[in-house]
């Protein structure tokens, strides 16, 4: 009898899957919907990828399903763990609506957010370009580093040896400065880092060059798998020693020697290119005056102002307006520092009057 049971409720079963296609799922007593614990990152920026990993838990201990009901082209979910990841093109710039829904099998619960995707500020390097050396002559330069939205990336930096446009490679040598964020090294005809992580980071380099020209070359950063993330284009201009202005003695009638050796009142002067000091000596045992003119400037005003120099290479014109005057009491030198563009004129002014000039001393910046 009890076979016959048996064989009763066999046949219902089978003829129940036979019927519907599959034996139907029984939901469990008190069964409850999963819930979202987790809160989404509601930011990306292009081109940099973008994870949220959704946290449920189902009080009955079911096993759980996550999918995606709303998303954005090319956004993915991991089924079993819940597992968001993206990368957004620069169409993508914008808002964007994602619905996340979570399932035991019977009850199913939702998390609705907007992630706001901005456009990518990629890494930048920062050198003065071009710079300029001047042969033989150490110089200093910085190459900056900014990581922007790239901060965190293993990557490398390199560039080749300067070249002129002819293919010349730069003749000289440069250095890395101690203290540097990054180190390079030369390899062959490439300056190269090892690995890093992407932070903002500043090299300072010393170069000395030979010969004159301008090099070029680029530094490139790159990521572990060759992908460039930003470029510098540098130009090395390197120039010959700029010859240093000098104050020169253009016109000097040889008087003030005279006057030097025979005891009577002189100048002396040291000149530092375009400066000169004068020393205005008076050994004698009468007060004397000198006077200069810097650039044909106006000079010091005095009682003398309306006098008209009657010799010499300013004959004719006015004594106040023309000159500075410096008054040398009898053994007290007077020591003047001028600073000149084109040409200082300096003399010793004799004379009854005080209006001829027994000698003048030109000097000219060349």
């Amino acid at each position: 009898m009890l076979s016959k049971r048996i064989l009763v409720i066999m046949f219902l079963v089978a003829f129940s899957i036979l019927m519907v296609g599959c034996i139907p799922l029984i939901p469990p007593i008190n069964n409850v919907a999963p819930v979202i614990s987790s809160t989404a990152d509601t930011t990306a920026t292009a081109f940099m990828e973008y994870t949220y990993d959704v946290n449920a838990t189902d009080d009955n201990g079911d096993a759980l399903l996550y999918s995606l009901t709303t998303k954005p082209a090319n956004m993915t979910i991991d089924l079993a763990t819940g597992e968001i990841e993206w990368i957004p093109n620069a169409t993508q710039v914008g808002d964007h609506d994602v619905v996340v829904e979570v399932t035991d099998g019977f009850l199913s619960t939702t998390q609705s957010f907007t992630i706001t995707v901005s456009e990518r500020t990629p890494m930048e390097i920062i050198v003065d370009s071009p710079l300029t050396f001047t042969v033989d002559e150490p110089y200093w330069f910085t190459v900056d580093m900014i990581a922007h939205d790239d901060i965190g990336k293993f990557v490398e930096a390199h560039f080749e040896v300067p070249e002129s446009t002819e293919g010349v490679d730069i003749s000289g040598s440069i250095e890395v400065a101690v203290g540097s964020d990054l180190v390079f090294l030369l390899e062959g005809y490439e300056f190269q880092t090892e690995e890093f992580t992407m932070e903002d980071a500043t090299a300072s380099f010393r170069g000395t060059f030979d010969e004159v020209g301008t090099y070029s070359t680029t530094i490139e950063v790159k990521t572990t798998d060759g992908t460039l993330l930003c470029s510098k284009d540098i130009d090395i201009v390197v120039v010959e020693q700029a010859v240093a202005e000098q104050l020169v003695v253009t016109q000097n009638s040889g008087q003030n020697d005279i006057n030097r050796a025979a005891g009577h009142p002189y100048i002396d002067w040291t000149i530092d290119g375009s400066c000169i000091d004068f020393e205005f000596v008076n050994p004698t045992t009468v007060s004397y005056a000198f006077d200069y003119r810097v650039d044909r400037e106006v000079g010091t005003v005095n009682s003398w102002s309306s006098i008209i120099i009657g010799g010499g290479e300013l004959a004719g014109e006015e004594i106040g307006p023309s000159y500075n005057i410096v008054n040398v009491s009898a053994g007290s030198p007077q020591t003047v520092h001028v600073c000149v563009e084109e040409e200082v004129w300096v003399g010793l002014r004799l004379g009854g009057e005080n209006d001829w000039y027994l000698d003048w001393i030109k000097f000219e910046v060349q």
